[in-house]
């Protein structure tokens, strides 16, 4: 029990990726198991989705509110939190897209 809430896997689970086998679930980019022709659909969903012109808008502007947004040093604790959700969420969204095109 102690080993599973280090690595997050069963004792089963750990047996198959010992004996070379492929698992049938896997911790998505946000912490979530699935399937893993789940996250190959999810994955594609979210490439097809931003692919087009107003997707890239779209995601240009997420950027720019997220990851191109500079606070200084006098944000508060709570401002500064809120933030970092904002740009992990927009770096899901965008490692899936670059998956999604690669077709994992």
């Amino acid at each position: 029990m102690i080993e599973q809430r280090k690595t997050g896997k069963s004792w089963d689970q750990l047996r198959d990726l010992m004996e070379g086998k492929q698992p049938s679930h896997i911790y998505g980019l946000d912490g979530i198991t699935r399937s893993q022709k789940a996250e190959r659909d999810l994955n594609s969903l979210l490439s097809g989705l931003f692919e087009g012109p107003q997707g890239k808008e779209v995601l240009n502007y997420l950027r720019s509110i997220t990851l191109n947004n500079v606070s200084g040093p006098g944000i508060e604790d709570r401002v500064l939190r809120h933030l970092e959700g904002q740009r992990f969420l927009f770096g899901i969204i965008q490692q899936r897209i670059d998956r999604g095109i690669k077709g994992v």
